[in-house]
């Protein structure tokens, strides 16, 4: 398994995490029936046109330990995704349930269910690889406040952009594998693919093998086989999928908000020219836009552009009694302004928004 994992390209710190217990036995596959969850119809992500999110949905945490009695659940993802102009981002983000819980080795088997999100949404320029992990982390006096806060910051950085991700992406992971360990001791199943299938869907993972994980569906809580027994070895379930919008866009574009609130400071139409050229390059350059919201975007802001014109063409005469722009009042109108763009309503012949 370390060799497969290795040329899959995969990091020697990955590899000795993503050493599976039992044995290294394991079976994956799509899931084929899922009530439980709202449908993802197995569409393909064309790259540069999608928004890619992967979602826990259900784990099983089922084997004991020898030692300590006292489990948290934790998910781990790393993921490594392509980007269209920079060098490929890191990700490493986990999760636990939504209240930290500590489970007792008389609770093991225990099935919790919720949407955590592991990653994105991302735009998919490519092929992603992948490693999820279900680990029972055994309980400690800082256990739960340490893996409390590396799920906060998970949750911001594995939803935020590549590029604002990229200052803590390192002391994360540091941080993920300190209370992982190297895998054996914690690790219940887990998962790794060089690059994940390009389609949405729900995929389980069993710490078993010979499982026809295609024949497995999720329902009334529980996995079960193909014969509608339920499965007693610890698995996850994920899902992954695709929309063509992402909230807070303005937040994916790093330094659009400070040079678009100088807008509103300026005095002359050459200088909001000037800015509005920067706002352009930073739309053009950024890689957590799809190629239809980067055009979008800069669509948008050319009409607040013409808009910002017009009062400056009416204000030149009344230029002298205008106050100082106050530089805080500037950002937050920025935010404003800014979230108020929905990049799916259309702009007219005019340039203008019609909706």
């Amino acid at each position: 398994m370390p060799d497969l994992l290795k040329a899959l390209g995969i990091g020697a710190d990955v590899v000795r995490d993503v050493l599976f217990d039992e044995q290294n036995l394991w079976s994956f596959g799509r899931l084929s029936d899922t009530p439980d969850l709202p449908e993802l119809t197995g569409e393909d992500i064309p790259a540069g046109e999608r928004y890619v999110t992967i979602t826990l949905h259900a784990q099983r945490v089922a084997h004991g330990r020898k030692v300590t009695t006292t489990y948290y659940p934790a998910v781990r993802c790393l993921a490594t995704a392509k980007r269209l102009l920079a060098d490929p981002a890191q990700f490493s983000t986990i999760t636990t349930p939504t209240e930290l819980e500590a489970i007792s080795k008389q609770d093991l088997g225990r099935v919790i269910f919720g949407e955590q999100p592991l990653l994105g949404p991302l735009v998919y320029w490519g092929p992603l690889r992948l490693s999820i992990a279900l680990h029972a982390i055994p309980a400690a006096d800082l256990a739960a406040p340490y893996l409390a806060l590396l799920t906060d910051v998970s949750s911001k950085v594995g939803m935020g952009a590549l590029a604002a991700a990229a200052p803590i992406a390192e002391s994360l992971r540091l941080g993920i594998y300190a209370v992982t360990g190297a895998g054996r001791e914690t690790m219940e199943v887990g998962y790794a693919v060089g690059a994940l299938e390009a389609r949405t869907g729900y995929f389980a993972v069993v710490g078993a093998n010979g499982i026809d994980v295609s024949t497995c569906r999720l329902a009334d809580r529980q996995l079960v086989d193909g014969a509608g027994k339920p499965i007693t070895a610890p698995w996850f379930v994920f899902g992954v999928s695709a929309s063509t919008e992402i909230p807070d866009w303005w937040s994916s574009v790093p330094g659009l908000i400070p040079t678009y609130a100088r807008a509103a400071g300026v005095r002359s139409i050459q200088d909001l020219d000037d800015i509005e050229r920067e706002c352009r390059a930073l739309i053009s350059a950024s890689d957590d836009l799809t190629r239809e919201d980067r055009k979008r975007a800069r669509e948008h802001l050319a009409s607040r552009f013409a808009e910002r014109r017009e009062e400056l063409k009416l204000a030149e005469d009344r230029e002298s009694f205008r106050p100082e722009p106050d530089e805080e009042a500037m950002v937050r109108n920025a935010v404003n302004e800014l979230s108020s763009i929905r990049l799916s309503a259309p702009i007219d012949s005019r340039g203008l928004p019609t909706s």
